[in-house]
């Protein structure tokens, strides 16, 4: 199914915590929601109104609502709806998806004019092979492409591997799965580790600090927590985590052991520390602050090295075509005598 918009997302999200702060009822506000709300949830709005009327909960009928909310969403609202926080745990979403939603747009914003330059390089090196072709010098990148094939070589291989680019990324966008999937495999990767660990403990801390102060188990929060990362590498270790805290293990020593890779030690100073003091939900609370900003500022990094990226590779398709270009004339009597080499006979006909 597709995946619901945050600009969508969060004015929902924002009505449903207003609603329920002023003591309306989830069905009024989900009506309110099919007339006047966003365009690609008023039909769900509507299921989902229908289904409470049922008796059915909001979390039932979230999973029955046919429309892709995010995982993180459907886990935290769950949660909550149990431990009776609702209105604060939309309120939670809604800050964390503003978050998210600011993230993504610099992201974009800052690769704007990397993706125009690419688009113009692309363009500029089919004309030039195309007129050197036309002026009789072969192969100006050194790839054997020249004249009118060589440049729609070009054009179709340059704007083909964007256009799968984007639509990698969209896809990747639409499912939790892939997401996790390639979240976990960033772990592993220098430079996307980072912005990968800072995003996954983010939302470890922000749904801690809401389940946590609602008074539930600390099983049950670890557990809800780790999934709500929506990382396969933390989420596969919910079930074992929520098992050793059942055992009477503390909080420190069961996400420990998973590794710096997952929990770094400055982290985990910060969970021993709030279970010395009592205060682990707080502490939880302010980092999820820490690592919303962290990870606004590794993927404006990323940005800025994507377009960098970018950057060299059309200065390096420049400089192969310049000294090409320059080095022909130089090349060619060198050129000559290999062939001559290789084929005296031709040579001595005088090339024919």
């Amino acid at each position: 199914m597709p995946r619901v918009e945050l600009s969508a997302l969060i004015p929902w999200t924002r009505a449903l915590k207003h609603g329920l702060d002023i003591g309306l009822s989830p069905v009024k506000i989900l009506r309110q929601q099919a007339r006047i709300g966003p365009g690609s949830l008023r039909a769900a709005s509507e299921r989902m109104a229908d289904q409470m009327e049922k008796g059915e909960s909001l979390t039932d009928a979230l999973a029955e609502s046919g429309v892709g909310l995010p995982s993180l969403f459907r886990e935290i609202v769950g949660m909550a709806e149990q431990a009776g926080r609702l209105p604060d745990a939309l309120g939670e979403l809604e800050r964390h998806y503003e978050a998210v939603q600011t993230a993504r747009k610099q992201f974009r914003t800052a690769l704007i004019w990397p993706a125009i330059s690419y688009i113009l390089a692309i363009g500029v090196i089919a004309l030039l092979i195309l007129i050197l072709g036309m002026l009789g010098t072969n192969n100006p990148i050194g790839f054997g492409l020249s004249g009118m094939s060589g440049a729609i070589t070009v054009l179709v291989l340059g704007y083909g591997a964007a256009v799968v680019a984007v639509l990698a990324y969209r896809t990747a966008m639409s499912s939790d799965e892939i997401q996790g999937a390639f979240q976990s495999f960033a772990l592993n990767i220098p430079g996307l580790a980072g912005c990968a660990r800072a995003v996954a403990l983010g939302r470890f801390t922000m749904a801690y600090h809401m389940l946590a102060e609602a008074g539930m188990p600390a099983d049950k929060v670890v557990k809800a927590s780790l999934k709500a990362t929506t990382n396969a590498a933390y989420s596969r270790h919910a079930d074992l985590a929520a098992k050793l805290l059942r055992k009477g293990e503390e909080v420190s020593e069961v996400l420990g052991p998973f590794g710096e890779r997952l929990f770094p030690s400055d982290f985990m100073q910060v969970v021993a520390l709030g279970e010395e003091t009592g205060n682990l939900a707080e502490l939880m609370h302010k980092q999820s602050k820490h690592y919303a900003e962290e990870a606004a500022r590794k993927m404006s990094f990323l940005a800025k090295l994507a377009g960098g990226v970018v950057y060299a590779m059309i200065a390096v398709f420049i400089i192969v075509m310049i000294m090409n270009i320059l080095m022909g004339p130089v090349s060619q009597p060198y050129r000559d005598a290999f062939d001559a080499v290789d084929n005296p006979e031709k040579w001595l006909r005088g090339g024919k």
